[in-house]
C-alpha cells in the first residue's frame, strides 16, 4: 500500500502567494481612490434626523432650540443642534450651546463636494447677513422657522443645484430640483 501524503505541493503554496499579492496591490488602490457616498439624499435625511432630533428635545425640555448652519471655503460645510440657555452673568440674555448627545450626532460634517450657497429666511440670505452663519430656530411647541437652503453638489466638471426646502408645520425638509426662493 501506498502512503498519500496530505501537504500542499510548493507549486501550490507559490500560486497562493501570488494570487494573495496581486489581491494586496489592488484592492488596497480601489479601496483608496473609491469616493464616500456623498448623494443628496443622504445629506437631506442628516438634515431631517437634526431637525427632527431638535424638535423633539425642544417639545421635552420646553425650551428653544436651533439648527447652525456653517458654510466655509477651505473646509466642509457643516451643520449642529444648538440649545437656548441663559447667560450666566445675566440671565435677562439668553446664549446657545452646542447640544451633546452619548447617542446622537448633534452635528453633521457635509461631504467635500456638497456645499451650502445660500439659506434663505424671506428673501433675505442669512449666509451674507450675519458672516456664513445662518440659523433655524425651533420653539417649544415644535414649530420650526420656514427656510430654504440652495445646495451645490459637484460632481467631475458637472455642478447639480437643488434646494432643500422646509416644511415648517411637518418640521422637515423637502428636495426641490434647481433653486428656488420662499413664497412669502
Amino acid at each position: 500500500m501506498r502512503k498519500y501524503n496530505s501537504a500542499f505541493t510548493l507549486i501550490e503554496i507559490i500560486m497562493v502567494m501570488v494570487v494573495v499579492s496581486i489581491m494586496a496591490t489592488i484592492i488596497p488602490r480601489w479601496l483608496i481612490t473609491k469616493e464616500p457616498v456623498t448623494e443628496l439624499n443622504t445629506v437631506l435625511n442628516e438634515f431631517n434626523d437634526l431637525l427632527y432630533y431638535a424638535r423633539q428635545e425642544a417639545i421635552a425640555t420646553q425650551k428653544n432650540y436651533r439648527l447652525t448652519f456653517k458654510s466655509n471655503i477651505t473646509e466642509p460645510d457643516f451643520v449642529l443642534v444648538e440649545q437656548e440657555e441663559k447667560y450666566p452673568e445675566d440671565s435677562s440674555k439668553k446664549v446657545y450651546e452646542q447640544v451633546f448627545s452619548s447617542y446622537f450626532q448633534t452635528k453633521y460634517t457635509l461631504p467635500y463636494n456638497i456645499r451650502m450657497q445660500a439659506l434663505y429666511h424671506g428673501k433675505q440670505n442669512e449666509f451674507e447677513q450675519n458672516k456664513d452663519y445662518a440659523y433655524c430656530y425651533i420653539i417649544p411647541n415644535g414649530l420650526v422657522q420656514p427656510i430654504i437652503i440652495h445646495i451645490i453638489n459637484k460632481k467631475d466638471d458637472q455642478e447639480d443645484k437643488v434646494t432643500f426646502k422646509i416644511a415648517p408645520f411637518l418640521g422637515k425638509f423637502e428636495l426641490v430640483e434647481n433653486f428656488v426662493r420662499l413664497e412669502k
